[in-house]
């Protein structure tokens, strides 16, 4: 896919997301940003969907999921009687503290379960391949939109996508 010109930086309901300098911290909460299913099998959002989960401690993730590989790192609203947590559709959504983008939604068990969180890839730890992505190219930038619209996806050199990622990624 080209672009004809690079996507526009001067949009007021789009700013430039910050990436993480250190590992999140479990015990806060996050907000998840996507576009997927209301319900389990229920339609697609229509609009841009916002919940808040708790990022877990390690030890909870690896019992509640017992598959668990160093960069995942899982979240949800285990204690509370919301049953909020991704759905079908919102992979690659991000997961946001403090205009940070943390994670990004890997993959899910269920659907807004109370029982089981889902899985997050942990940005903080690619940091050095995301680093050396935006070096080769001033253009690349994170950006994520406050009033929750999504912009598109995609890594973009110029005026080609090069790869769709799950990371919300702009050209300036």
């Amino acid at each position: 896919m080209m672009l004809a010109k690079k996507l526009p930086s001067d949009n007021p309901l789009v700013g430039v997301i910050k990436l993480p300098t250190a590992d999140p911290k479990p015990g806060m909460n996050y907000t998840v940003l996507g576009w997927g299913r209301i319900f389990k099998g229920g339609p697609l959002a229509s609009d841009i969907l916002h919940i808040d989960v708790e990022l877990l401690p390690r030890e909870i993730c690896e019992k509640k999921i017992h598959i668990f590989k160093e960069e995942m790192m899982c979240a949800g609203n285990l204690n509370n009687s919301m049953d909020e947590n991704p759905c079908a559709g919102d992979t690659g959504s991000p997961l946001i503290l403090n205009e940070t983008v943390f994670g990004v939604v890997s993959y899910r068990v269920g659907c807004g379960s109370k029982t089981l969180p889902s899985i997050y890839t942990n940005v903080y730890l690619h940091m050095d391949w995301i680093e050396g992505i935006m070096n080769k190219n001033e253009a690349y930038r994170l950006c994520y939109t406050p009033n929750y619209l999504l912009a598109t996806i995609g890594i973009f050199i110029g005026n080609k996508i090069l790869k769709s990622c799950g990371i919300y990624l702009k050209t300036t």
